[in-house]
């Protein structure tokens, strides 16, 4: 009810109980979110890039549509130029999240503009001023007030440090960051409808999509750690982002509202088959559940093949782009399949787990170059092919085009590559043991970029090269395997471990135990075999030695 709805003409009354609202309804202000003897907040010391180069760049949007501006998170061109206004041509103080906001963007946006060769790259030192722009993104993410503040620039920081994290292999700082993201977006009430209807509408939008970016990272997260997701379905009554009627764009964000139904399902999987309540289930409600989530990544694809790309911006990148959601469907089909057994009573691997992995693993070797030839490139220039826009990680989710596809298993599930190397194994087919080793081909160009990649590229090598010495030799040494139905059934529930490491002490020589010891060999598949998250503890381990 108005205030004029009661108060009438009487204006004592009126005052009184506008005065009422305004307490009842603060604003927040910072000092809610630190401590009263904090010390006094610095801002970056930050050496911004050329005016000319940040102005060229926005100019050049309007000529060619920027392949990362295609993506989720952020599409508004508006808003990018917003914020390169606000910094370059200040009417008030500068926050910490602008800084960390615009940095983030243009970090991308240098390095796809260098990838694709724009003629700006003649104009200016394109290498210098990525790093100048990296510093300073950083500079501005590792401050007290982005992760403590709850504001939009601070969420758009945070979510472009996520991205960054990911290009780099680095599960858990991509984990704490998108974490605190949706911290700050429930706090603000991204999550609820109200919080946008007296908003502008272009502002209510980028607030939303920012929102429904963020849940699709923490949704992914949920599945791979192992954990309940933060943003939580129930809690969420707001829309979806708009769909434009601008061919250029429609398709982008119909693959955007994919992915966004994609994450509710890796949320469901994670709940209905993984979680601790998920343990308790009957075996019949456990395969009444896998029964409505197959059905619904079935629909899910078929919306996937309809979308229209006719007039689709950067229609090659998008056409692309198709291979990783094969990834991103038959990873998260075969984490649905696995689990088919109940937890502690035995796994047994069925031959549709088997099919979906070996088809994940197939569409990743899809997202590479033609693999021939990609076997005569030189280590340079493969590993400036990574660097291309268009072979994103398979958490292309979000389709954000700009990192290293070395992240294809570490930030998927690492399912589908032990799916294979226990089928491999157990059925000893030549054909998986050369799909492993292709994939292990793939991984060898970039395995240099990071701490994860190294870890992944040796973890991929020791389980290639095993399964081709250990389907070499007489005996199972992965359980019991059933050629009639192709299944494998992995342990009878005991509290033995699944996989003893003296099965791997013979088969690993000296090379391969430099890479993962017999003892680490039989605690991964362990794990695995209980159903615990993988790619994140085995890759991001502080406590693991070099």
């Amino acid at each position: 009810m108005h205030v004029d709805d009661v108060s009438g003409s009487d204006p004592a009354l009126k005052n009184t109980l506008t005065h009422l609202n305004t307490l009842l309804q603060p604003l927040p202000s910072k000092e809610d979110y630190t401590f009263h003897c904090s010390l006094t907040r610095l801002m970056p010391n930050i050496k911004l890039l050329p005016a000319a180069l940040v102005i060229g760049m926005l100019q050049r949007f309007k000529t060619r549509y920027p392949i990362f501006l295609s993506s989720y998170a952020v599409n508004d061109l508006k808003l990018v130029e917003s914020l390169c206004q606000s910094i370059y041509f200040p009417i008030k103080s500068i926050s910490i999240g602008q800084i960390a906001s615009m940095h983030g963007i243009f970090y991308c946006l240098l390095k796809e503009y260098e990838a694709m060769k724009d003629p700006l790259c003649q104009q200016f030192d394109f290498p210098a001023q990525i790093a100048q722009c990296e510093k300073n993104f950083i500079m501005g993410l590792e401050t007290y007030e982005i992760m403590s503040v709850p504001s939009f620039d601070n969420i758009l920081g945070l979510t472009m440090g996520a991205i960054k994290a990911q290009g780099e292999a680095k599960p858990f700082l991509y984990s704490s960051l998108i974490s605190t993201a949706a911290t700050h977006c429930q706090t603000l009430g991204y999550h609820r409808d109200m919080t946008y209807q007296n908003l502008p509408a272009e502002k209510a939008e980028n607030m939303r999509r920012l929102f429904w970016a963020v849940y699709v990272f923490d949704k992914n997260t949920s599945l791979l750690l192992g954990k309940a997701s933060q943003i939580q379905d129930c809690e969420i009554d707001t829309r979806y982002p708009l769909v434009p009627l601008d061919p250029s764009l429609r398709p982008w964000d119909e693959s955007f509202i994919l992915g966004i139904k994609l994450a509710n399902l890796q949320g469901r999987i994670y709940g209905d088959l993984y979680s601790a309540g998920a343990a308790l289930k009957s075996s019949y409600d456990r395969a009444d559940a896998i029964n409505h989530l197959v059905a619904s990544m079935e629909q899910w694809r078929v919306d996937l093949e309809s979308i229209d790309s006719t007039g689709v911006n950067n229609q090659q990148v998008f056409t692309l782009s198709r291979g990783n959601w094969d990834i991103m469907y038959y990873s998260t089909l075969t984490s649905i399949f696995r689990a088919a057994s109940p937890q502690g009573t035995g796994s047994e691997i069925n031959a549709d787990c088997f099919k979906a992995a070996r088809l994940g693993l197939k569409s990743h070797l899809s997202c590479f170059p033609q693999y021939q030839e990609a076997k005569l490139l030189s280590e340079s220039d493969y590993v400036n092919w990574y660097a291309l826009p268009h072979r994103h990680p398979w958490i292309l989710i979000i389709n954000l085009h700009l990192t290293n596809s070395r992240s294809v298993l570490l930030f998927s599930s690492f399912t589908p590559f032990i799916v294979t190397f226990l089928h491999a194994v157990a059925s000893k087919s030549p054909d998986d043991i050369q799909i492993l080793e292709d994939v292990v081909d793939t991984l060898k160009g970039v395995q240099e970029a990071s701490r994860a990649s190294r870890r992944l590229y040796k973890l991929c090598s020791t389980f290639a090269y095993l399964a081709k010495v250990l389907s070499q030799m007489s005996g199972s040494f992965v359980g019991i395997y059933n050629p009639r139905q192709d299944s494998l059934q992995l342990a009878n529930g005991s509290s033995q471990p699944v996989f003893q490491p003296d099965l791997f002490q013979n088969a690993l020589d000296v090379d391969f135990t430099d890479y993962l010891s017999p003892m680490g060999v039989s605690a991964v598949l362990d794990g695995w075999a209980e159903r615990q998250p993988l790619s994140m503890n085995v890759f991001d381990f502080n406590s693991m030695s070099e």
